[in-house]
């Protein structure tokens, strides 16, 4: 099963990082939290929430001094992956080599996290040689275990064809 793709907007997404990285928050802490350039009225905040709340994206978890608590009702992992797959998709024509020569380019990417990508790719091959190696061996056992069965299934197969060839039932 797939998971839907959640693409929230600008203004949704630092409301969504808000209560993530705080946990549930009234419309005030919210507004409070975001970090951007741009001044936020009270009114946008509320109304925002009040859609994203619509759309599923958050919950009420209670009140305090009589303010709404609202929490994420979304997975950090899941908006960041359905974010990048789309990034991914319509910007670099769904090349992931494209990202990562776009990053080395602009000097996006200090040699310290060149450094953490260069273990993660290492971790990422070992995983992923120790899964196929896995996989061969799964494939062997059942290969081994059809096999030994199929002399069964040829004898059966005879037994049926000596029937026949006697005219039936004997």
């Amino acid at each position: 099963m797939t998971k839907k793709t959640i693409q929230p907007a600008e203004l949704e997404l630092q409301i969504l990082q808000v209560l993530w990285r705080r946990g549930p928050c009234t419309v005030r802490e919210v507004l409070e939290s975001i970090n951007g350039d741009k001044v936020r009225a009270y009114t946008t905040i509320l109304s925002t929430m009040q859609v994203m709340e619509r759309k599923k994206l958050l919950r009420r978890k209670g009140t305090v001094s009589g303010a709404i608590l609202y929490a994420s009702r979304v997975d950090k992992q899941h908006v960041i992956g359905s974010a990048l797959r789309q990034m991914l998709l319509s910007i670099f024509g769904g090349r992931p080599l494209a990202v990562v020569q776009h990053l080395l380019s602009e000097e996006l990417v200090d040699a310290n996290e060149i450094a953490e990508i260069r273990k993660m790719l290492d971790e990422h091959e070992h995983q992923e040689t120790s899964e196929l190696k896995n996989a061969a061996g799964r494939s062997k056992r059942g290969i081994a275990e059809s096999d030994t069965s199929r002399p069964n299934q040829k004898m059966a197969g005879n037994a049926r064809q000596t029937k026949s060839k006697r005219g039936g039932k004997r």
